[in-house]
Protein backbone atom coordinates (compact mmCIF):
# COMPACT_ATOMS: atom_id res chain seq x y z
CA UNK A 1 0.00 0.00 0.00
CA UNK A 2 1.30 3.26 -0.97
CA UNK A 3 0.30 5.32 1.68
CA UNK A 4 1.66 2.84 4.48
CA UNK A 5 5.16 4.71 4.37
CA UNK A 6 3.62 7.93 4.91
CA UNK A 7 1.50 6.92 7.79
CA UNK A 8 3.97 5.42 9.40
CA UNK A 9 6.73 8.25 8.97
CA UNK A 10 3.57 10.86 10.21
CA UNK A 11 3.47 8.43 13.41
CA UNK A 12 6.83 8.60 14.40
CA UNK A 13 6.94 12.32 14.13
CA UNK A 14 4.79 12.44 16.66
CA UNK A 15 7.24 10.70 19.36
CA UNK A 16 10.08 12.38 17.59
CA UNK A 17 8.41 15.69 18.47
CA UNK A 18 7.38 14.76 21.48
CA UNK A 19 10.57 14.14 23.24
CA UNK A 20 12.04 17.60 21.19
CA UNK A 21 13.92 16.55 18.20
CA UNK A 22 13.46 17.04 14.64
CA UNK A 23 13.49 13.46 12.78
CA UNK A 24 14.34 10.21 13.39
CA UNK A 25 16.87 8.32 11.35
CA UNK A 26 17.22 4.57 10.54
CA UNK A 27 21.55 4.02 10.42
CA UNK A 28 22.52 0.99 9.03
CA UNK A 29 24.63 -0.54 12.11
CA UNK A 30 28.19 -2.09 10.42
CA UNK A 31 29.86 -4.97 11.85
CA UNK A 32 30.88 -8.65 12.15
CA UNK A 33 27.07 -9.26 13.49
CA UNK A 34 25.14 -12.05 10.80
CA UNK A 35 21.87 -9.70 11.47
CA UNK A 36 22.23 -6.67 9.61
CA UNK A 37 20.58 -4.06 11.66
CA UNK A 38 19.08 -0.69 11.94
CA UNK A 39 19.54 1.79 14.30
CA UNK A 40 17.06 4.59 15.63
CA UNK A 41 18.71 7.87 15.38
CA UNK A 42 17.22 11.60 16.92
CA UNK A 43 19.11 14.33 15.58
CA UNK A 44 18.05 18.21 15.30
CA UNK A 45 18.38 20.70 12.33
CA UNK A 46 20.74 23.33 14.18
CA UNK A 47 22.60 20.28 16.04
CA UNK A 48 24.37 17.69 14.56
CA UNK A 49 24.64 15.33 17.99
CA UNK A 50 22.50 12.48 18.10
CA UNK A 51 20.78 9.90 20.44
CA UNK A 52 19.56 6.72 19.89
CA UNK A 53 15.87 5.63 20.60
CA UNK A 54 15.66 3.62 23.46
CA UNK A 55 12.81 1.14 24.66
CA UNK A 56 12.71 0.85 28.24
CA UNK A 57 16.23 1.75 28.53
CA UNK A 58 17.71 -0.36 25.60
CA UNK A 59 18.57 1.11 21.84
CA UNK A 60 16.26 0.31 19.81
CA UNK A 61 17.22 -1.89 16.79
CA UNK A 62 15.65 -3.33 13.18
CA UNK A 63 16.48 -5.78 11.34
CA UNK A 64 17.35 -4.22 7.55
CA UNK A 65 18.21 -7.47 5.75
CA UNK A 66 15.75 -10.62 5.59
CA UNK A 67 16.71 -14.68 6.43
CA UNK A 68 18.20 -14.65 2.95
CA UNK A 69 20.61 -11.49 3.27
CA UNK A 70 18.06 -9.39 1.33
CA UNK A 71 17.80 -6.11 2.41
CA UNK A 72 13.60 -5.00 3.39
CA UNK A 73 11.57 -2.88 1.99
CA UNK A 74 11.50 1.18 3.96
CA UNK A 75 7.81 -0.12 4.15
CA UNK A 76 8.75 -3.54 5.91
CA UNK A 77 11.75 -1.88 8.27
CA UNK A 78 9.09 1.18 9.27
CA UNK A 79 6.28 -0.80 10.00
CA UNK A 80 8.63 -3.31 12.44
CA UNK A 81 9.99 -0.01 14.16
CA UNK A 82 6.56 1.37 14.68
CA UNK A 83 5.25 -1.82 15.82
CA UNK A 84 7.96 -1.90 18.41
CA UNK A 85 7.37 1.60 19.25
CA UNK A 86 3.89 0.82 19.91
CA UNK A 87 3.86 -2.40 21.66
CA UNK A 88 6.53 -0.77 24.16
CA UNK A 89 4.26 1.70 24.99
CA UNK A 90 1.14 0.02 24.98
CA UNK A 91 2.57 -2.85 27.22
CA UNK A 92 2.88 0.36 30.12
CA UNK A 93 6.88 0.73 28.74
CA UNK A 94 8.97 3.91 28.07
CA UNK A 95 10.53 5.50 24.94
CA UNK A 96 13.69 8.17 25.66
CA UNK A 97 16.69 9.70 23.97
CA UNK A 98 18.89 9.35 26.93
CA UNK A 99 17.53 12.07 28.62
CA UNK A 100 13.54 12.88 28.66
CA UNK A 101 10.81 9.81 28.28
CA UNK A 102 7.60 9.46 27.06
CA UNK A 103 5.17 6.62 27.44
CA UNK A 104 1.00 6.30 26.26
CA UNK A 105 -0.11 8.90 28.24
CA UNK A 106 2.54 11.37 26.70
CA UNK A 107 1.05 10.31 22.61
CA UNK A 108 -2.80 9.79 22.78
CA UNK A 109 -2.65 10.82 18.98
CA UNK A 110 0.05 8.18 18.23
CA UNK A 111 -1.73 5.06 20.17
CA UNK A 112 -5.22 6.00 18.60
CA UNK A 113 -4.27 6.11 15.12
CA UNK A 114 -1.55 2.70 15.85
CA UNK A 115 -5.04 1.25 16.77
CA UNK A 116 -7.04 2.96 14.01
CA UNK A 117 -4.61 1.11 11.06
CA UNK A 118 -4.39 -2.35 12.76
CA UNK A 119 -0.40 -1.25 14.02
CA UNK A 120 0.35 -3.83 16.36
CA UNK A 121 -2.21 -6.14 16.79
CA UNK A 122 -1.90 -7.80 13.34
CA UNK A 123 0.74 -9.71 11.87
CA UNK A 124 2.52 -8.33 8.46
CA UNK A 125 2.66 -10.76 5.84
Amino acid sequence: MPNELLTYCRLLDIVVRKLGHDYLLLIFEPGPSEEKLCSAVFGQYDDYSTAMLEADGKPVLVKSADAEGRFRSNEDVHHELVERVYKTLESGGKLSDGRCEVDASDVPEFMVECALNGIGCLERE
